[in-house]
């Protein structure tokens, strides 16, 4: 009993303080306290015998306490041996099973503390998760607010709008108040409504999950824009649909900017195809080619008529018109040939300030294009663009387009295109008529030719006769030429042998010979200008030949006073020539100069290259006279003709002909400084060989 006591003594304090570990410590000192409770609380119940042998240092294993009240034994207690299995467990049995017990009691408490631990860590995480998904779920709500340039809204299931946000409302111009409880339907086309499209866009986002495309919307206003759209299909938490989400985005700019670049290209390719078409294409070929492209014109504009006109020189009325169609669109090009552009003052005042016309309404014009409106609506004309077409500063046409069936807003492309194709129409035009001016010049040209070939031919049939009459006549007239000179010859030696020194007689006698002689030239000259030159033509140094009639004059008129200056140079100057015949032309020029000259005259004379003309070389002779008066200059070629008291005629004729038949010409005019100045050219040789 004592030993029981003292044992509770002990343990009272140990069990109090851990049952306080147990309700102040954390989860080990916990469990730990629990155990201990457990082994001091078995000790505590179990037998008093048990504690008095577990406190008893005299305790022997394997003995019994024998009570001396029993029969046959004496009052004094005994120890009786006994088995070592039997006395622990008759000592501790109660103590293991109240461990037992109260070890499973603790377990079970231990682990439902372990899950309320649990529990409440769990419910103390997820009350800030709530509240930081609500504060998520507010902050995407006022984001989605927010946004301008997307329209951001959600659907139930019928696809009846619930939630509105502010880039919708921009978008489309509903506010939130009059849009919501509405069906998504509002925002289509009537041909989309009609063909049930919102319903199946729903049916394909539901099925899909999500739906995407591009196309047209409807605003408030009744205007369309293009629209990227993205329709999602919610679901709840037991995936049932709950409703849908749209996000819009207008891009109609895009639209825009890519037809816009796509129109652009179409109409480079286009320029590209009419400029190519009107290379290298013959006069006749020139309006077809027009009228072909103007039907390019206005199928890529989508107009009805395009049409392109040329005014008189006077700028005041139309001479010509090019025209295209579409079909059903009536002709204009008739009524154009009456038209006189004074009576529309408000278009031609445009066109000739070089302003391009843009009509997109008849009905928007001024007041004082009131007679261009009546002229429009007369033929049915809605809409109009022309622009003027310039050449320098002058007005020369316009180029225009018109629709008769609807109104038109012309793209700034459109006028660019008529720009640049009405360029194209002037060019091809100028050409054509460049051509034909040059065809016009070449034909003239070859008339004239023709002309002065046929006037050659007659006037060297002319001449040939007259050439072989004067053949003839100075053939007959020689022979008596002849017999008077032989016989003047024999008075003279008879006189000579008689010394005769009659001065009259002398004086009738030199006469009689001067006449002789120049008769004589004159029937040398009727020869030769009726003898045609046979004699092969040769290539020659042209200022040698210059020299030689230098030396040829100064031989025969040596004696006279007359300055006779030649430009001596050591460059060639090949021609083809025949060079005697040259050398008589040379000759009969200077003398012709020296006549004219006088005889304190002065006669230069020199050879070069033409400056005009590179591939011609030129003989020059000018006097110091007093020229030739302007009616002569014409005439004084012509055979027969001579201002002079004496001399046939034939002198500068023959010159002429000379030239002429050597494939050279021959050309005469006044001096600035005074004089006549006469010039042979002949072609230049080339590369041959010049020879003296």
């Amino acid at each position: 009993m004592k030993a029981e006591n003292r044992m509770r003594t002990w343990f009272t304090p140990i069990f109090v303080v851990s049952f306080y570990a147990r309700s102040a410590g954390n989860s080990g000192s916990r469990i730990w306290a629990a155990f201990f409770q457990v082994l001091f609380l078995a000790l505590l119940l179990a037998s008093p015998s048990a504690l008095d042998a577990f406190s008893n240092p005299n305790h022997v294993e394997g003995s019994q306490v024998v009570s001396g009240d029993q029969p046959g034994n004496t009052p004094e207690k005994t120890l009786e041996p006994v088995s070592t299995a039997e006395s622990y467990w008759s000592l501790y049995r109660w103590p293991v099973i109240a461990l037992a017990f109260f070890l499973l009691f603790e377990t079970l408490l231990i682990a439902g503390l372990l899950i309320d631990r649990k529990r409440r860590k769990t419910a103390a995480t997820r009350k800030p998760v709530r509240e930081d998904h609500r504060e998520n779920e507010e902050r995407f709500r006022s984001l989605v607010e927010q946004v301008k340039d997307y329209a951001i809204f959600s659907m139930d299931v019928r696809g009846n709008i619930s939630t509105w946000n502010s880039g919708a409302e921009r978008i489309y111009g509903y506010p939130a108040e009059e849009i919501i409880g509405r069906h998504f339907s509002i925002f289509y086309t009537k041909e989309d409504v009609e063909t049930k499209k919102p319903l199946r866009t729903l049916e394909a986002a539901l099925t899909q999950g999500q739906f995407k495309e591009e196309g047209w919307r409807v605003r408030k206003d009744s205007s369309r824009h293009w629209a990227d759209v993205v329709i999602t299909a919610l679901k709840d938490e037991k995936r049932r649909p709950s409703g849908f989400s749209s996000v819009i985005r207008d891009i109609t700019e895009n639209l825009e900017a890519e037809e816009a670049l796509n129109y652009r290209l179409a109409m480079e390719d286009l320029v590209t195809k009419i400029s190519n078409s009107f290379i290298n294409i013959s006069a006749e070929e020139m309006d077809g080619e027009i009228e072909r492209a103007l039907v390019n014109v206005r199928e890529f504009v989508g107009a009805d008529r395009s049409y392109f006109c040329l005014l008189s020189d006077d700028e005041k009325a139309i001479r010509r018109v090019y025209e295209s169609r579409s079909e059903g669109a009536g002709q204009q090009a008739e009524n154009f040939g009456t038209l006189s552009l004074d009576s529309l003052p408000w278009v031609y005042g445009k066109l000739k300030r070089a302003e391009t016309v843009s009509i997109v309404d008849i009905t928007q014009l001024p007041a004082e294009a009131a007679a261009e409106r009546e002229l429009l609506e007369s033929q049915s004309i809605q809409a109009m663009a022309a622009i003027p077409i310039l050449l320098g500063k002058s007005l020369v046409g316009y180029f225009a387009l018109n629709s008769a069936r609807k109104e038109v807003k012309w793209r700034d492309e459109d006028i660019k295109l008529l720009n640049v194709v009405g360029e194209v129409f002037l060019n091809g035009l100028e050409r054509r008529r460049a051509e034909e001016e040059r065809l016009k010049m070449e034909a003239d040209i070859l008339e004239i030719r023709r002309k002065e070939m046929e006037a050659r031919l007659k006037e060297s049939e002319t001449w040939a006769v007259i050439g072989r009459m004067a053949a003839g006549i100075a053939h007959d007239i020689r022979n008596p030429i002849n017999y008077v000179s032989l016989a003047l010859d024999h008075i003279a030696r008879r006189r000579k042998s008689e010394q005769e020194e009659d001065p009259k007689v002398q004086r009738l006698f030199e006469g009689a010979r001067s006449e002789l002689t120049r008769v004589s030239e004159m029937v040398q000259d009727l020869l030769d200008y009726g003898r045609t030159q046979t004699q092969p033509l040769e290539v020659k140094n042209g200022s040698e030949l210059l020299v030689k009639s230098f030396e040829e004059i100064s031989r025969q008129h040596g004696s006279e006073k007359t300055r006779i200056l030649v430009e001596e140079t050591d460059k060639e100057f090949p021609i083809r020539v025949e060079p005697s015949l040259l050398v008589r032309a040379l000759v009969n020029l200077f003398e012709n100069g020296l006549q004219a000259a006088g005889p304190l005259g002065e006669i230069r004379a020199g050879i070069g290259y033409n400056p005009q003309d590179e591939k011609e070389i030129v003989f020059w002779i000018q006097d110091s006279g007093p020229g030739i008066p302007e009616e002569h200059l014409g005439k004084i070629f012509s055979p027969y003709f001579t201002t002079k008291k004496s001399g046939a005629g034939l002198g500068l004729p023959l010159v002429q002909k000379w030239v002429t038949e050597m494939e050279g010409k021959i050309q005469v005019h006044n001096a600035p400084e005074g004089g006549a100045r006469f010039e042979i050219s002949f072609p230049a040789a080339g590369p041959e060989t010049a020879q003296g």
